[in-house]
């Protein structure tokens, strides 16, 4: 059958979304973060980066109210009535989820798709996944009905360089994964789809994703099948610690930070906050909080090990596990258990690579012949 559509690899994650087009190397990352706007944002200018003025006017059949106007991303954040993906989102159902995929696919259809009558027709072959939760609970299929058979339209409305052009959005198939094995998927296979990490066949490994909001921990048993006992995550991420830290900064140096993506940015540069133009040091309010959220982890660990004694290593991935992963490992000294943590970039990436994998074997897989845009 012959197909003409675009790859779209999209990980929705409760912190951001991930998506890759195309190929590997096209990538585009949107904090999930949406607020209610009005069509007029009432601003003197447009943002220079068209990622910092995610300004939406989205109507589809999905969503609750059909038709909504919502600032998405980095505008978002700013926002004092934002919301965010909390622990008790329903992904598949959640109107939020909707909205930032949308967006990003809109985003890169302008650039690949025609526009005629001023509206860019896309369409797209999705890849993307739930948590393995959710997947026990059957949202699968609710995700894909929600997307399939359906038109969705994204009209950018006070947006740099985008302001006025509309997508109708289309796809041709949804493939919807388990997060957890999307990840194991890309732990064994490299992105021309050939064995790698041989050293993995026959052993039984625990990937343990933490995100912003929850951890998914998926449990793989030596013959490849998923250890469902074990396979047990968690309702805690790492939003509420960045949440915690702001308010420290806050409230010990008066300096209020706009974001949590500020306070990331604080964290990476070796803990130093400006005060009144001054660097000044905030590791007395991070550094405590971070070890509260490490033992969580750390503790959740020894549980899964309880119930999968077979286990025979740890992988680490997500934004999350990078954050805390010098005080997991100061925590294992004593313990010493196999833990290995990817490599921050390449794990923050891992699911929506991996969802782009799991596309090239489905289209492979239906021998289907892709007209790429």
């Amino acid at each position: 059958m012959k197909i003409t559509t675009r790859f779209a690899s999209v990980d929705i994650g409760n912190d951001a979304l991930k998506g890759i087009f195309g190929g590997v190397a096209e990538k585009l990352y949107i904090p999930n973060v949406v607020a209610k706007e009005e069509e007029d944002r009432k601003i003197i200018e447009l943002e220079k980066d068209t990622l910092n003025g995610l300004h939406v006017k989205i109507s589809s059949p999905s969503l609750s109210n059909e038709t909504g106007i919502f600032a998405v991303g980095n505008l978002a954040t700013g926002y004092d009535h934002n919301d965010r993906m909390g622990i008790r989102s329903i992904k598949a159902e959640s109107d939020q989820s909707l909205v930032v995929l949308l967006t990003a696919l809109a985003i890169d259809a302008v650039k690949h798709f025609p526009s005629i009558n001023g509206v860019c027709e896309a369409n797209f072959l999705l890849s993307t996944g739930l948590p393995l939760d959710e997947v026990k609970d059957k949202k699968k299929k609710v995700l894909k009905q929600r997307l399939m058979d359906k038109e969705h339209v994204v009209t950018f409305l006070q947006t740099p360089r985008l302001q006025g052009k509309s997508v109708r959005i289309t796809f041709s198939d949804v493939l919807v994964n388990s997060e957890g094995y999307a990840a194991f998927l890309d732990l064994t296979t490299d992105d021309a789809l050939q064995i790698r990490n041989g050293y993995l066949k026959n052993k039984c490994i625990m990937i343990n994703d933490i995100g912003g909001v929850s951890t998914d921990t998926a449990v793989f048993k030596a013959d490849g099948e998923i250890h469902n006992k074990a396979s047990q995550g968690i309702d805690e991420g790492t939003l509420k610690y960045l949440q915690e830290i702001l308010e420290a900064i806050d409230k010990q140096h008066k300096v209020k930070l706009p974001s949590l993506q500020h306070v990331l940015d604080v964290i990476k540069n070796d803990k130093m906050v400006l005060v009144k133009g001054r660097k000044v040091s905030a590791e007395k309010e991070i550094t405590p909080i971070l070890e509260k959220a490490a033992k969580v982890q750390f503790k959740h660990i020894e549980n899964t090990w309880e119930a999968a004694p077979e286990l025979e290593k740890v992988f680490f991935v997500g934004g999350g596990s990078a954050l805390l992963k010098e005080y997991i490992l100061e925590m294992n000294k004593e313990i010493n258990y196999p833990l290995e943590f990817i490599q921050t970039d390449e794990s923050v990436w891992m699911i929506s690579r991996a969802y782009w994998k799991a596309l090239q074997l489905y289209v492979k897989h239906k021998n289907l012949e892709i007209v790429s845009v």
